[in-house]
């Protein structure tokens, strides 16, 4: 532990190059650590706060990308003219802060673009609402359209224009009040942004090979029960525990959307729905102590970048002589 805590003076305390390069490597690895001790058992306390919940573990899941992407553009705006560029040691680390971040970049892009593309094809694939479903989603303040498919589902997808995808499948096994509560749910997710955010969260976290998938589960989870949340000041708990049931058996999950499914998240939107009439237990408190945590892991992690582009410190490397 000493070798350890040597080894971050030094970085802290060499030229501006240098730390850069050591806080990059280090500090989002260190954030992710931090957030496994300190910030997930307190979003665990939180399972009945899900309007609170689903951001704060989005926040958790996404800061240690955030935090490399920020390091790694304060070490490239330092290190372009930075003396240590004149040494070797120093063109290698900025070669390798440029690489680093040119992989992490293009890995969370692609795999972007591949989940944009799936969504494209579902809504080319579609046709607009007609009938009764028509007449369902123009009441409810939405744009719906159908597809066939032997899965039933109904589904949010698209960042901008967003619209709503509902298979034929689900249109015949729904009544019109489960339909209109189907909808419902989805246009909670419209008005709380989730595509956005969602589509934000996967690509910070795609930016690093960390796991996160608990966080994402968790945020997935409570994103849904604020959907119902929502759908509840319109429609009635059973019309909307019975459309959640007809999705409870997918074929299989539907890639580039946020459907009204998930066996993950069943039997507590089921508990909800149907067996705990109770308004939710909300902790101030533990609101505001998560909130702050994690609001310090993020400052703690900024330091460095702020510090190198405030207070650049003189390159130690000494430059190679030339003849």
């Amino acid at each position: 532990m000493d070798d350890v805590w040597q080894f971050l003076v030094a970085c802290w305390a060499s030229g501006t190059l240098l730390r850069s390069a050591c806080a990059l490597f280090i500090i989002p690895i260190a954030a992710w650590i931090a957030i496994r001790i300190l910030a997930v058992p307190l979003l665990a306390r939180l399972s009945e706060d899900a309007s609170w919940q689903a951001p704060l573990a989005a926040a958790s899941a996404a800061i240690p990308g955030l935090l490399l992407l920020v390091l790694a553009s304060s070490a490239f705006i330092s290190g372009v003219d930075a003396a240590c560029r004149q040494t070797v040691t120093g063109q290698v680390l900025f070669a390798l802060i440029v690489l680093a971040t040119t992989f992490a970049l293009s890995r969370a892009m692609v795999l972007s673009v591949q989940r944009w593309r799936e969504a494209e094809v579902l809504v080319r694939t579609s046709s607009p609402a007609a009938g009764r479903l028509k007449q369902i989603a123009t009441r409810s303040g939405v744009v719906a359209r159908t597809i066939e498919s032997d899965q039933p589902f109904c589904a949010l997808t698209r960042i901008w224009h967003p619209l709503i995808i509902v298979s034929h499948t689900a249109v015949r096994r729904l009544d019109d009040a489960e339909l209109e509560a189907a909808l419902h749910h989805e246009r909670g997710h419209l008005r709380r942004g989730d595509q956005v955010i969602a589509a934000g969260l996967t690509f910070l976290v795609d930016l690093l090979p960390l796991p996160a998938m608990d966080l994402i589960g968790m945020y997935r989870r409570s994103r849904e029960l604020a959907a119902d949340h929502h759908a509840l000041h319109t429609v009635s708990a059973q019309d909307l525990a019975g459309a959640l049931l007809s999705f409870v058996r997918p074929a299989r999950p539907l890639s580039g959307t946020a459907a009204l499914d998930g066996e993950s998240t069943v039997a507590a939107r089921l508990k909800v729905l149907l067996r705990d009439p109770s308004p939710p237990r909300i902790s101030i408190a533990q609101r505001t102590l998560l909130a702050t945590t994690l609001v310090m892991i993020l400052g703690v992690g900024l330091a460095p970048a702020a510090a190198t582009l405030i207070h650049p410190i003189p390159c130690q490397m000494k430059a190679s002589p030339r003849g």
